[in-house]
């Protein structure tokens, strides 16, 4: 599963201040016990609804409910069964009655059953098959409405929501049923929105994407042939993407049925490609427009003059203000632009840049890589990359290739390869210069060069010479602008930097790089390219020392009685430090991004033969507060752990991504499973584990992965670990002890005594 939570600004938005935003709401949901419907379930009841789940087989119903009382129920939710085939004309009396039988009002309807239908040529088609799919896809879902509607009007609120799919707003040959019956419910939606008006009660579709569902395996099973070869090769790229998909429609979903969409109607929605979490901020726009409608496209639209009517006010020329006045990128100077290396950093700079209005092509050698970003899938899980990439593609403005010559026609060549570093913090700059080095022949020599990957001061005059060296007669230039990377926050930090660090050789230099940065933000701040290099180096090392020093600091606390939060907030309040300093008692830092750069700067003194004893001691004691978990856990269950049960909550590297790689949560796990402890886990990261973490018992949720155990670690800080009640956990474990070393749930776990709780700092005996 992915984060569950919506947005700090969207919480903000809602009247009640819960994080249940949909406590006690009665939803009723169709196809609920497989696939989208089952995660939108389980989103739902994640955000405190009560639900009806209605499916054909009772038995997967019996199974989707069993899931969901498993996991954190709070006080008098409940989730009923209702089964019923949709494909019968009865089956809509059923759901109603079944509904009747347990509220007295219904807050929501989800229409999600569906059926792929015949695929082929439409004149192919088995004609009782086709009418199926218009059956179970359009007629069923209009029924429902029909009959919660004058339910839902009568108590003066409501949401429905009908899914959409692939082919509703745009033609798709061969799956002709699937696409007019989606069509048809997507303008029945529009029509019946209006005729809800001042009812309160709402209706809008959803457009989930295309999902690692049965229906792509369908497809998949027909084969290019019969499904078309664009569509048969679009198809096995989403096979491979993992589920992530799924959760940003099942949280669009929560969305239209909270009190934060109340002014939302009649709207289709892409969970995938639409920024659907800012529409609380223009709702009044919003519903002036024709924004997110199915409609008419007009000449005027595409720019062409062909006397047609210009009514004031008509739909289409709102759409063109409303598009004039939010485009922010009208004043930007288009540049030709590619970024070269599409892992975090590269595929976050790719698409700011294009939604910036830039022309770009992202470039990388890994042939998969390009495949998935092609259909707008990012390499790695980042809040809102997908829905970037998906833009700048849409756009026109974003391309992608494995082909290292397409640098050619780039103004601006941008270097965002990921340093491979290894277990001691050694970084292999080498892959890194050669596959620059592999350039060289292929960038325009008026072009500039601009290196942010994680590199040694040096660097760049290196590459500079080798350039020379290659091709004397050329004037290829080079600059520096180290990274600003923030797994979880790359977008925002991206578009909205506090300032931007650039090393130029040239005065000239400074022009195209202000075109580009000065749209993000006009504190750029210049120097020369080995000032930036050592900027990057210097960043980086002190908030390593910061990180450091806090953390032995807090282990002192814990042992004379001191409680090391009371102590950061004496050491904040001294302006010489200040309230953003980074002192917060927890975890190690881990990851290899600030020991890179630490590393750097003590070899630089090998080299030199300089003393970096400072630095050197940074590593070491953030490699000693690594072990606070192990040693405290052995304080409380015993050096010997053979057969003791621990579960590990959270195991990227940080919350909002699924990088796995350098996690200390990870290198928990495999130290206890080498002391004989059985580990289970719970991530909402739907990032595979590799072949050698296979021991891990990778849990669905919370509070399967706690199940007898005898102590839980939290291993990432994931928001929707804030879900977990101290009464679950205490039901739930063998012995209730935790060890939250950020103090992450403190509020939620520490409060009344039953849980043994410790975190870094705090004093032996402390209570909260």
């Amino acid at each position: 599963m992915g984060d569950l939570t919506l947005d700090e600004p969207l919480l903000r938005s809602l009247k009640k201040e819960s994080f249940m935003v949909l406590e006690q709401k009665n939803i009723v949901i169709t196809g609920a016990s497989r696939g989208l419907g089952k995660t939108i379930a389980r989103e739902c009841w994640q955000q405190g609804a009560n639900l009806l789940l209605v499916a054909r087989s009772k038995e997967s119903l019996e199974a989707s409910r069993d899931d969901l009382q498993n996991s954190p129920v709070r006080p008098k939710q409940t989730v009923h069964i209702c089964v019923a085939d949709l494909s019968k004309e009865s089956a809509s009396l059923t759901v109603v009655n079944k509904a009747l039988t347990h509220w007295t009002d219904v807050h929501g309807l989800i229409n999600n059953a569906a059926i792929l239908g015949p695929i082929g040529k439409a004149w192919e088609n088995d004609w009782k098959e086709w009418e199926a799919t218009m059956r179970v896809n359009l007629y069923a879902p209009v029924e429902l409405c029909r009959a919660f509607a004058p339910w839902m009007i009568q108590s003066g609120r409501g949401s429905i929501i009908n899914l959409s799919g692939g082919g509703a707003t745009g033609t798709r040959p061969n799956f002709s049923a699937y696409a007019t019956s989606k069509t048809g419910l997507v303008r029945f939606t529009e029509i019946l929105a209006d005729e809800l008006k001042g009812t309160g009660v709402r209706a809008n579709s959803i457009s989930p994407g295309t999902l690692a569902t049965d229906m792509l395996k369908q497809i998949i099973d027909a084969g290019p042939v019969k499904v078309g070869a664009d569509e048969y090769d679009r198809v096995l790229a989403y096979a491979k993407n993992d589920s992530s998909q799924r959760e940003k429609a099942a949280q669009l979903c929560t969305f239209l049925l909270s009190d934060a969409a109340k002014d939302v109607t009649g709207r289709i929605l892409a969970a995938i490609w639409d920024p659907w979490k800012e529409l609380v901020q223009h709702a009044d726009e919003l519903m002036k427009s024709d924004i997110y409608t199915l409609r008419r496209i007009l000449p005027g639209d595409r720019q062409k003059k062909w006397n047609e009517p210009a009514a004031s006010g008509a739909p289409s020329d709102i759409l063109r203000d409303t598009n004039k006045t939010s485009n922010c990128n009208a004043k930007t100077e288009i540049t030709n632009i590619a970024v070269v290396g599409l892992w975090h950093l590269g595929t976050v700079t790719a698409a700011c840049l294009a939604q910036s209005g830039h022309a770009v092509v992202g470039i990388d050698e890994n042939v998969e890589t390009i495949a998935g970003l092609k259909n707008g899938f990012s390499p790695v899980l980042e809040p809102g990359l997908n829905e970037s990439v998906a833009a700048g593609i849409s756009a026109g403005t974003l391309s992608f290739s494995t082909d290292f010559s397409k640098v050619a026609g780039a103004q601006l060549v941008w270097i965002t390869f990921d340093t491979p570093v290894d277990d001691d913090d050694n970084a292999d700059v080498e892959s890194v210069y050669e596959r620059v080095k592999q350039l060289f022949p292929h960038i325009h020599n008026d072009a500039l060069v601009l290196i942010s990957s994680q590199l040694p001061v040096g660097s760049v005059r290196l590459l500079e010479d080798a350039y020379k060296a290659a091709h004397p007669k050329g004037t290829v230039r080079f600059a520096y602008s180290p990274e600003n990377l923030r797994l979880g926050k790359a977008i925002e930090v991206f578009t909205k930097p506090d300032r931007v660090v650039v090393g130029v050789r040239t005065e000239h230099d400074k022009e195209l790089l202000t075109r580009i940065f000065g749209a993000y933000t006009n504190n750029i701040v210049w120097m020369s390219v080995e000032a930036a290099e050592v900027t990057k180096h210097a960043i980086n090392a002190f908030l390593a020392t910061s990180v450091t020093f806090i953390n032995e600091l807090a282990s002192i606390c814990e042992h004379v009685g001191a409680d090391a939060r009371e102590v950061e907030q004496g050491l904040k309040s001294e302006s010489r430090i200040g309230p953003r300093a980074y002192l917060r008692a927890g975890g190690a830092f881990a990851g290899g991004t600030l020991a890179r750069d630490v590393a750097f700067l003590v070899d630089i003194g090998k080299r030199e033969s300089l003393p970096t004893d400072l630095f050197s001691a940074v590593r070491t004691g953030n490699a000693a507060h690594r072990n606070w978990p192990r040693r405290k856990l052995e304080d409380v269950l015993g050096c010997d752990l053979k057969g003791k049960r621990v579960a590990v909550l959270g195991l990227t590297y940080k919350p909002g991504t699924s990088t796995l790689r350098r996690s200390t949560a990870v290198e928990f796990c495999s130290w206890l499973h080498e002391k004989g402890a059985t580990v289970s886990a719970y991530d909402p990261s739907a990032e595979a584990l590799p072949e050698a973490l296979q021991y891990i018992q990778r849990e669905s949720n919370l509070i399967r992965a706690l199940k007898d155990a005898d102590a839980a670690v939290i291993g990432t800080e994931w928001s929707e670990f804030k879900t977990l009640a101290e009464a679950d956990v205490v039901k739930a474990m063998r012995q209730p002890i935790v060890l939250d070393a950020g103090s992450f749930l403190e509020g939620n776990l520490s409060r009344d005594g039953l849980i043994q709780y410790f975190s870094v700092g705090r004093a032996k005996g402390k209570t909260v």
